[in-house]
C-alpha cells in the first residue's frame, strides 16, 4: 500500500509532490508487464508530466536523468497506477511487474 499519495485521491494519505533538489540522479525503468506502460514525473505543483507519450512498450526501459527525491508514477495505457517512488539513488532502477 502507497504511503503517500501523489495526487491526493487517498484522503487518508498526505499529498506530495516532487521536492526542488540539485543532485542529479539517474533513474532506468524497464517494462515486464504484458502491456505498454506511462511513466510520469509528479511535478513541483504534484501535478504529472509525462516522460513517455508514446508508452514504454513489453520487454522495453527508458532512461531519464532525474534529481534527489523526484516522485515518479508508472501507469498502465488505462491510467491505472502500477507503483509510485521517490529518487533516492545515484543510478536507480525501477523494474515494472
Amino acid at each position: 500500500a502507497n504511503q503517500y499519495s501523489i495526487d491526493g485521491t487517498d484522503a487518508s494519505c498526505p499529498k506530495v509532490c516532487s521536492p526542488k533538489t540539485s543532485t542529479k540522479m539517474n533513474l532506468k525503468v524497464t517494462n515486464n508487464t504484458a502491456g505498454a506502460i506511462n511513466l510520469w514525473w509528479v511535478n513541483f505543483d504534484c501535478g504529472l508530466n509525462s516522460y513517455s507519450p508514446n508508452g514504454i512498450k513489453v520487454g522495453g526501459s527508458q532512461q531519464i536523468s532525474s534529481f534527489e527525491g523526484h516522485l515518479w508514477r508508472v501507469t498502465d495505457l488505462a491510467g491505472n497506477v502500477l507503483r509510485e517512488f521517490g529518487m533516492d539513488e545515484a543510478s536507480q532502477t525501477e523494474t515494472i511487474q
